[in-house]
């Protein structure tokens, strides 16, 4: 196994962050599909196994379905949750600036 101790990592992130991640952006599909968890996880694993985009998927791929019971999703099903989840442009209005404004008069 090329990446060493992945499957613990896994085995952490589904007992403690899938509930949590599940619970909180609800599940997009009960009949087909993947779950948010399940799309985090693709990430995850991609980049614990040094991959830095998502197409990096494809590397890891094979070797972490091996694991019985394992899905993951295609960097396709990944872009497309995060459009998913992605808003409209949230632009932010800068604080005004106080006035530093010195009260003294020159002499």
């Amino acid at each position: 196994m090329p990446y060493g101790g992945i499957y613990f990592v896994i085995g952490e992130f589904l007992r403690q962050m899938a509930p949590v991640i599940d619970g909180y952006l609800g599940l997009r599909s009960t009949l087909i599909g993947y779950q948010y968890s399940e799309i985090s996880l693709a990430m995850l694993c991609n980049f614990c196994c040094g991959g830095d985009r998502t197409e990096d998927i494809y590397r890891v791929h094979d070797m972490i379905e091996q694991k019985p019971g394992l899905r993951i999703c295609s960097p396709d099903t990944v872009l497309r949750a995060m459009t998913e989840l992605s808003v409209e442009d949230m632009s932010t209005r800068p604080r005004a600036a106080r006035s530093t404004v010195s009260t003294r008069q020159s002499v």
